[in-house]
């Protein structure tokens, strides 16, 4: 499944690396630290970089998190896209194109968003995970086990020394990454849940994706 390029078309890589704990404990720490993001907001900007480091695309735009399950992805003009899920389905619609593409909850399973608004199940079974910390940040980089079945060769949760989450870096398997920083972040205040849902504007071409 490719979500296009967006999405928190997302990339991981990072930083300063000077001392790393057990596996077994980095996968505990990040469900924790993910799983107490109850809710989450912020303002991001996202910048999408080829296999060389050069700047392909800058964006930015809204997010919000309710766990369990639910995510809103908002980018701004000139590259306006809205990505939503009520953990059931995935939405992503393109106003340029004019159409939205429904993925399921089976697709939605082994993406970024997925792991982000707090589906932990096969964390440990289905990510090889390590940490690593420098003075300024704990970041939790997760490779795939099974790269033939995943969406993206490698991705990273960046926490800051208070335990927020500040930043994300996604890989894909062509090389390129999407790095991910957020700002004016809130964490665990109160979410409109009706924002979870989508539906789709008049007029607009609806396309199940798998189907």
């Amino acid at each position: 499944m490719a979500l296009k390029n967006t999405f928190f078309t997302a990339a991981v890589l990072l930083s300063g690396l000077f001392c790393s704990v057990s596996w077994a404990d980095d996968v505990d720490d990040l469900s924790a630290k993910l799983r107490a993001l109850n809710t989450f907001s912020a303002h991001f900007e996202q910048r999408l970089l080829d296999d060389s480091g050069a700047e392909l695309q800058k964006t930015e735009g809204q997010v919000k998190v309710s766990n369990p399950g639910r995510f809103f992805w908002q980018v701004e003009p000139p590259f306006e896209q809205t990505v939503v899920t009520d953990g059931e389905q995935l939405w992503v619609y393109d106003p340029d194109m004019e159409q939205v593409t429904v993925y399921s909850k089976q697709q939605l399973a082994s993406t970024p968003a997925q792991l982000l608004s707090g589906d932990f199940a096969e964390l440990a079974k289905t990510y090889a995970i390590t940490a690593s910390m420098n003075k300024d940040a704990l970041t939790y980089r997760m490779a795939p086990k099974d790269e033939q079945t995943s969406n993206f060769a490698g991705l990273e949760f960046i926490f800051d020394k208070k335990d927020r989450l500040e930043g994300m870096i996604l890989e894909d398997k062509l090389g390129q990454r999407t790095v991910v920083t957020f700002s004016k972040r809130q964490l665990n205040k109160p979410v409109d849940a009706s924002i979870f849902s989508f539906k789709p504007p008049a007029g607009t071409d609806v396309i199940h994706s798998g189907s």
